[in-house]
């Protein structure tokens, strides 16, 4: 019951794709404990398969960190909303080049 609600106020404050990383490792930790409290010896699958969660949760992790580390994630995102919009006849989208038709 405790790991239960510990697990959904956790998952409140993470993104779903987190949530799910770090709900794996449960399944990738729990051969751990069973070898380290009875002793018993996980089989070569488990080995791999537990490898492979954790090097995608490490690459994430990695990943994750080096857009938060980026120069452009601590720029604020521009206040013109013109300079987002796409100008077909080359301008800036702030309505220079447009022809009328007369």
């Amino acid at each position: 019951p405790i790991s239960f609600t510990l697990i959904s106020l956790g998952t409140q404050h993470l993104l779903a794709a987190e949530s799910m990383l770090v709900l794996l490792l449960e399944t990738v930790f729990g051969p751990v404990w069973v070898f380290l409290a009875l002793g018993e010896k996980p089989r070569v699958a488990t080995y791999v398969g537990g490898s492979a969660l954790l090097l995608v949760v490490m690459v994430y992790g990695c990943l994750a960190l080096r857009d938060e580390m980026s120069p452009n994630a601590l720029q604020p995102p521009p206040e013109d909303e013109d300079a987002l919009v796409l100008n077909p006849q080359g301008g800036g989208g702030g309505g220079e080049n447009t022809h009328h038709l007369h």
